[in-house]
């Protein structure tokens, strides 16, 4: 999945939507996989309340972007829309590098995940990153992020991830209420 770029084809505007649906994507994608294996090992923990779950996976996925990050170099969302992460000497995050920058997008740019404070908190790090071309967790932790053109194909088969999770999740919804015609 680690995907070198040439340097031509390395954007080097800030590009906050891209990186917005490349971190939704990474989290949806764990979520689904996240969910199968509770169901399967631990079916309780579903019975959580949405908050509490989401809280849980996002802490969670925070360790395993880490991971992710120090092996590959990159995750399927950014490696799907180019997102690039890279330490100052162009090399793969360290894994406490990565755990490091994961806590900061956690508690800074996602509020942990509660509700209502995290649309505030999106909306404080999307200016921050318009403003200042980077977030504070990707400076602080000395972080470099570029982008490649992500190109037709790419984007469709975003949208069309995206498509299909927004129409299962309208399908799930559907079947718990039993509002089938």
């Amino acid at each position: 999945m680690s995907e070198s770029l040439n340097l031509s084809d390395v954007r080097p505007e800030v590009r906050p939507w891209v990186r917005y649906w490349a971190k939704y994507f990474d989290i949806l994608v764990f979520s689904f996989a996240f969910g199968l294996l509770m169901a399967v090992l631990i079916p309780q923990v579903l019975q959580l309340s949405d908050i509490i779950l989401g809280i849980l996976i996002l802490f969670l996925w925070v360790f395993f972007e880490a991971f992710l990050l120090n092996s590959w170099g990159t995750t399927p969302g950014k490696w799907l829309l180019k997102v690039r992460m890279r330490g100052e000497n162009d090399s793969k995050l360290s894994f406490s590098n990565a755990l490091n920058r994961g806590f900061g997008a956690w508690f800074k740019g996602l509020a942990l995940g509660i509700p209502l404070i995290t649309l505030v908190t999106m909306l404080i790090g999307y200016r921050n990153l318009v403003k200042n071309r980077t977030t504070s967790w990707d400076r602080e932790n000395h972080v470099i992020v570029t982008h490649g053109k992500v190109g037709p194909l790419r984007t469709v088969l975003t949208v069309l991830f995206f498509t299909f999770v927004f129409a299962f999740l309208i399908w799930t919804e559907i079947q718990r209420r039993g509002l089938t015609a």
